[in-house]
């Protein structure tokens, strides 16, 4: 069977809050499941980090966590390269929880959903409210 269409053809479909908010999901899902693994375990380069939670032992190795919004708008656990990357991070002058950082990062999943940011390399950091305080 075989269907032409010659002009405008209007759609109309009605569906209460439960049926979009179900079918959001459905569509959020199927989107997430076309990353390939490539995509997902790509080095993102002089991405901004900025951190939600941070643990302040040093040799604790969950806890902190972290938002890179070029990527992703999930909170994620971060994760360090080395210990040197980490002491530089979470133990300097800067407060990490109000300090932004230029950062390279690799995504770490599990069954192709994001559960980490692997940070590689610092570039730069700068207060997350520098801009702010410069416009008053």
């Amino acid at each position: 069977m075989s269907t032409t269409i010659n002009g405008n053809v209007s759609l109309s479909i009605t569906l209460d809050s439960t049926e979009t908010n179900a079918l959001q999901n459905i569509f959020k899902k199927e989107i997430e499941s076309k990353k390939t693994q490539e995509q997902l375990n790509d080095t993102h380069k002089s991405v901004l980090l900025t951190f939600f939670q941070a643990r302040n032992d040093i040799k604790s190795e969950i806890g902190n966590k972290g938002v890179v919004e070029e990527i992703s708008d999930k909170r994620l656990n971060i994760v360090f390269e080395n210990e040197e990357l980490k002491q530089k991070i979470l133990h300097s002058e800067q407060n990490p929880l109000t300090t932004a950082y230029i950062v390279d990062v690799k995504i770490l999943t599990i069954d192709k959903k994001e559960f980490a940011y692997k940070i590689l390399e610092l570039r730069d950091c700068f207060e997350a409210n520098e801009k702010e305080s410069q416009n008053e």
